[in-house]
């Protein structure tokens, strides 16, 4: 680092989120390097790209480049505790805990959790089971929404389409799935920035996950 008001800065991830934040933060006159591990090739004009073998090894290249504050934005590392990792290595880290990265990461924690806290969410039937998952659906009505854990999200109109896409899912992983009755209406989303007790909220956003008119896209 070049004195106390310069910062070497280490961003986790390879999208283009991750060059959005590189390219704020190059304006940042207290930032004095930026590093990506990843990275991507729109990154690797803004900073250096790390090669990260695997997770543990971030630790080590954020030592060696002296690294005095980590963004991580890959969800799956916030999961395994990345943040954790960093902070007891002595590096600031703007991330989630392992512990509130599952609110994100498993949609089963995510509604018993908001389940336990009385917060408004759609009902709900979760099963590890194919044939519990098909005997559900005999008396449902659709359109429905099927939730892997793998965050694979769809919505089906009849049963063949929602057994094609469970059977799918039981196939590739032994984790349970979430179905929910299809709720029509915008889907806003809200951010806030949290620190301890402290909170700052982002402006809303919609994020229109389908193309065209009518919702007619892939």
């Amino acid at each position: 680092m070049k004195d106390n008001n310069s910062y070497n800065v280490l961003i986790v991830g390879n999208k283009g989120r991750e060059y959005a934040l590189a390219q704020r933060l190059q304006q940042d006159e207290r930032v004095n390097a930026l590093y990506f591990c990843l990275g991507n090739g729109g990154t690797q004009d803004l900073g250096e790209n790390l090669e990260c073998e695997h997770y543990e090894h971030i630790v080590e290249l954020a030592l060696k480049k002296q690294i005095h504050l980590a963004i991580i934005s890959e969800e799956e590392l916030l999961a395994l505790g990345l943040t954790e990792m960093l902070e007891k290595a002595g590096i600031l880290v703007f991330g989630a805990s392992k512990e509130a990265a599952k609110l994100e990461t498993s949609k089963s924690y995510m509604k018993g959790f908001v389940k336990e806290c009385g917060i408004k969410s759609a009902s709900y039937f979760e099963t590890s089971d194919l044939k519990e998952a098909l005997n559900y659906l005999q008396n449902a009505s659709f359109p429905l929404v099927i939730k892997a854990l793998n965050k694979n999200t769809s919505i089906v109109h009849h049963q063949e389409e929602a057994l094609k896409i469970l059977e799918d899912a039981f196939k590739h992983s032994n984790e349970s799935v979430i179905i929910e009755p299809f709720l029509e209406g915008f889907e806003l989303s809200v951010t806030a920035l949290i620190a301890n007790d402290d909170f700052i909220l982002l402006p809303f956003c919609q994020n229109y996950k389908r193309l065209l008119e009518g919702d007619h896209g892939g």
